[in-house]
């Protein structure tokens, strides 16, 4: 089951959600693993209403959130990775695997997959968090990350550690 996590990136914390074990082609594919994958694919580009920055072309290139890796699945990976091949340590293959803490960026700032995702999730959550705002005249409710996320998409919750 995936787990929140606090994670060591240039010698600070910084929160997220970790896979327990690897998705995509040939991997484990645990229904809370491929459904946090899912999750955090809708949830940025919900947050930045910019579907090219996971490789979409459109929400409709978005998989459903429903735990279970297809071959629509995978297709959404590899245009997320091939999307964001600079930044990303792996290549366009369809894999994402969880990280060990504390994680080494290297000097050419490469990001494993989960964690760019958490990343961009981050910020999709200021943009979030800035709507909120407007829609309630003014008044900051927070809206802090993974807490919006999980309101996002409650059935996450239940496969999170």
């Amino acid at each position: 089951m995936p787990s929140q996590q606090l994670f060591t990136i240039w010698g600070r914390g910084v929160g997220g959600i970790n896979l327990s074990h690897g998705v995509g082609t040939g991997r484990s594919n645990l229904v809370g693993d491929v459904m946090l994958v899912q999750v955090l694919l809708n949830f940025i580009v919900e947050g930045t209403g910019d579907p090219s920055k996971v490789g979409a072309r459109s929400v409709d290139d978005l998989p459903d959130v429903t735990g279970h890796w297809d071959s629509f699945f995978d297709k959404a990976v590899i245009a997320f990775q091939s999307k964001n091949s600079r930044l990303l340590r792996e290549e366009a293959i369809g894999q994402i695997s969880p990280v060990s803490d504390p994680f080494d960026l290297g000097e050419e700032d490469q990001w494993p997959g989960i964690l760019l995702l958490n990343k961009f999730a981050e910020d999709a959550t200021g943009f979030l968090r800035n709507r909120l705002i407007e829609e309630t005249d003014g008044r900051d409710t927070g809206f802090p990350y993974p807490t919006s996320m999980l309101a996002m998409f409650p059935e996450l919750r239940k496969h999170l550690v």
